[in-house]
């Protein structure tokens, strides 16, 4: 069997989708021994970066053209029909669709994993985006993608409802769409008690810190959070910082506009930052905060939650799924609800053991082991 893996969403620079591609495609190749994988890269550094180790049954090659790309579109049915695999899998919803429709569909089958529909579910999620531009052929490429797949693959059951609620697929094609839930990065798979957690929260002296990890995008609604931080602080009796770990956008300043009138706390922007960095902030914090308006799985929450870092999420999309028992759940947007969450959480020791605890149980139910058996499944089924 002969199995196309697209991993052209890695790139240069991490993501969430890049991190799903590494992970998965080392993990296939050791479950699936007797499967040839022809693994797409962008670039022969970006290949050798993701598979320092070639094992015998990978084969990488290149393709130049980007898979946002016109030319993807134009030459990727030409190049899926010379390579003759059974299956092609992307980890993306973007496919090559005349691969798989009208006169220069190939014989072979189509597998994707499609993360979230977030631009169809919140209204201006990121205005300056080109998905939010082009609202109208999103929504068709998103159908289109789930009618000429095999298997859909999302990272939650919210994720699924959403789709089947927004781009109405027939019955038929809505038995395609399954949930396989993603892991935990490398980075955090070490679960250890948070030592934050049992330091005395009454000292008045030692500065709490309050953690975001993601990106600036308005539907992730960091403004709130600090402001929400601001004015827990004018009910609490020790110092509050927030750092806000991910890459700068310019587009979207709200974030840094809040924090400069907030002058009850200290805001700290880091920027992009390595993996070794961001475990320390795990470490370093006293509870990870995600306010977002909406997730599709929301990765941030389960890393902490594997740490024992405490979290404060809100109920957007598939955070309560992910969040289980063991998160503060608040209302989407709510300011006075998130408030009361984090003066709270800081307040009690006992709660935050607590949730540390299960967190950690919590977190042990996303693991990649489990993904990529259970994505194995679904490529040869």
């Amino acid at each position: 069997m002969r199995i196309i893996f697209d991993a052209r969403w890695i790139f240069e620079k991490p993501s969430g989708i890049g991190v799903y591609s590494t992970e998965l495609i080392r993990r296939l190749s050791s479950i699936l021994p007797e499967v040839h994988f022809i693994v797409l890269s962008s670039s022969k550094e970006i290949a050798e970066r993701t598979l320092p180790t070639l094992p015998q049954n990978i084969e990488c090659c290149i393709v130049k053209h980007k898979p946002t790309s016109i030319k993807s579109q134009l030459f990727m049915p030409r190049i899926i029909k010379k390579l003759k695999a059974d299956i092609y899998f992307s980890p993306n919803y973007l496919i090559p669709y005349f691969a798989f429709t009208g006169p220069f569909k190939s014989k072979t089958k189509c597998v994707t994993t499609i993360h979230d529909i977030i631009p169809l579910i919140v209204t201006d999620y990121a205005p300056d985006s080109k998905t939010s531009r082009m609202l109208k052929l999103y929504k068709y490429c998103i159908g289109l993608t789930v009618k000429l797949s095999k298997h859909i693959l999302v990272d939650s059951n919210s994720t699924k409802c959403d789709i089947i609620e927004q781009v109405k697929p027939s019955d038929t094609d809505a038995k395609k769409i399954n949930t396989v839930y993603i892991g935990v990065p490398e980075r955090t798979a070490k679960p250890i008690m948070h030592e934050a957690v049992i330091n005395d929260l009454t000292d008045t002296k030692r500065v709490r810190q309050l953690l975001y990890v993601g990106r600036l995008d308005p539907y992730k609604n960091v403004p709130l959070l600090i402001e929400a931080a601001n004015e827990a602080k004018k009910q609490l009796p020790f110092p509050i910082k927030v750092v806000i770990a991910g890459p700068e956008d310019e587009r979207y300043p709200e974030a840094r506009d809040v924090a400069a009138q907030s002058f009850y706390i200290h805001t700290e922007f880091t920027g992009f930052i390595s993996d070794e960095a961001l475990c320390k902030l795990y470490a370093d914090s006293d509870v990870l905060v995600h306010p977002s308006i909406y997730e599709g799985f929301g990765l941030p929450v389960v890393e902490a939650m594997r740490i024992g870092l405490p979290v404060i999420c809100t109920d957007g999309g598939s955070l309560p799924e992910v969040a289980g028992e063991a998160c503060r759940v608040v209302p989407t947007s709510n300011l006075e609800a998130l408030t009361e969450a984090i003066v709270e959480t800081l307040s009690y020791p006992e709660a935050c053991t607590e949730m540390s605890k299960r967190g950690i149980e919590q977190a042990m139910k996303f693991n990649w082991e489990k993904a990529a058996q259970e994505t194995k499944d679904y490529l040869l089924a």
